[in-house]
């Protein structure tokens, strides 16, 4: 429904769009969950390189090869993991320790890195 200026009312708080360009003290002060530029890598790495289920040593390895992605810090990319398993994107696998899965609502995820400018990839 639109209001008397002709504004959809269900569009609106969903009109943001991509906040990967933003920077990060723009963002913190956003009351919103989005997937951050490393979780659609890792999305992408999974779901494309290793279909959908990967250690985390192949995670890391698949970042620096697909995206140049250089981690600082092994934990940083357990970290990351962790935050996606908790929040649904990914799942640890049931039988093997440290391999991670991508969920339903992992693969649901459709930003494509192409349509995000190169200045916001990392």
């Amino acid at each position: 429904m639109k209001d008397s200026k002709g504004v959809n009312e269900a569009d609106i708080g969903k009109r943001i769009g991509n906040i990967g360009d933003l920077p990060d003290s723009v963002r913190s002060q956003l009351d919103i969950t989005q997937v951050d530029d490393l979780e659609q890598k890792v999305l992408s790495t999974l779901t494309q390189r290793f279909d959908g289920v990967a250690t985390i040593d192949e995670v890391i390895v698949g970042l620096y090869r697909v995206f140049g992605y250089e981690t600082k810090a092994r934990q940083e990319v357990i970290d990351k993991l962790t935050k996606m398993t908790d929040s649904g994107l990914l799942k640890a696998h049931e039988d093997k320790k440290d391999v991670f899965e991508v969920t339903e609502a992992g693969r649901a995820i459709r930003t494509p890195l192409a349509e995000v400018p190169l200045s916001a990839r990392m």
